[in-house]
């Protein structure tokens, strides 16, 4: 079972995986329950399958998703094969 599925959530508390904020910590909450979840990889595979753009699943924010996926979207450089350059 995630986590996530029970979690009981405090009067006025805020979701922990959809924080209102944009500081850098403000997905800390959401991550760390993330990290207890048998389930982490399914949910984390489940937000890049389906892109979901906002919050965080399987221990990742949104930005973070999107800035793997565009990590790997980019050719790696390679070094060219052949002679090697010639040193003067």
């Amino acid at each position: 079972m995630a986590a996530c599925k029970d979690y009981k959530f405090e009067k006025g508390e805020p979701d922990p995986w959809f924080p209102t904020s944009e500081a850098p910590t403000a997905a800390v909450d959401g991550q760390r329950i993330c990290g207890t979840c048998p389930v982490l990889l399914t949910c984390r595979d489940y937000a890049f399958t389906a892109n979901i753009q906002h919050g965080t699943l399987g221990g990742m924010t949104a930005k973070e998703r999107i800035n793997q996926v565009r990590r790997q979207r980019r050719p790696r450089q390679t070094k060219p094969k052949g002679k090697k350059p010639c040193s003067s």
